[in-house]
C-alpha cells in the first residue's frame, strides 16, 4: 500500500480552518457562515466576525473545538448590540 502524502504545514492549516468552517456551516445558522476561521502551525484556530447572539458565539466555540486536530480556540467574534434605544 503506497504511503500518503505528508501535507506542508500550510496545506494542513487550510485543512484545519475548512474543516471548521464546514462543521460551523452544518449548524445551519445564517450568521455563522459570515465568520473566517484560519488556523495556526499550532493547530489554533481563531473565529473572526459578529453576530447578534451569544448563543451563536458560544455554538461556534464549542464546534470548533470539537473538530478533530484542533488544539485550541481563539474566539474573536463579536456579539453586536441589537438593543433599539427607547423612544
Amino acid at each position: 500500500m503506497p504511503a500518503m502524502p505528508l501535507l506542508s504545514a500550510a496545506d494542513r492549516c487550510l485543512d484545519l480552518a475548512k474543516r471548521v468552517r464546514h462543521a460551523l456551516e452544518m449548524l445551519g445558522y445564517p450568521d455563522l457562515s459570515k465568520i473566517t476561521c484560519e488556523a495556526s502551525a499550532s493547530d489554533e484556530i481563531t473565529l473572526r466576525g459578529s453576530t447578534n447572539s451569544l448563543y451563536l458565539r458560544q455554538a461556534a466555540h464549542a464546534v470548533a473545538q470539537h473538530v478533530p486536530g484542533v488544539q485550541r480556540v481563539r474566539n474573536r467574534i463579536v456579539v453586536l448590540d441589537t438593543a433599539q434605544p427607547a423612544a
